[in-house]
């Protein structure tokens, strides 16, 4: 995925520790700001309207979601009919 540069204005004792923090899990200060951004902007959409836990996890379900997911969950979670 293409990048863009972008300033970020930080109180020093904050950026030590996101400094330090990165160096600890062996990851850049640029990646470590990305992992949190993704995750503030995943855990604010989960807290709207129309988010499910279920559906939106590409790991447990690929595909469109289902009209009778209610009804027929497991059939969906565990493959039974």
């Amino acid at each position: 995925m293409p990048v863009q540069r972008t300033t970020v204005v930080l109180p020093p004792p904050l950026k030590r520790e996101a400094q330090t923090l990165a160096r600890e899990l062996g990851i850049s200060f640029a990646r470590l700001v990305r992992n949190a951004l993704q995750e503030e902007i995943a855990r604010h959409r989960r807290k709207h309207k129309g988010y499910d836990p279920f559906f939106d996890d590409a790991a447990v379900y690929r595909g469109r979601v289902p009209k009778n997911y209610s009804r027929d969950h497991d059939r969906f979670l565990y493959d039974e009919r």
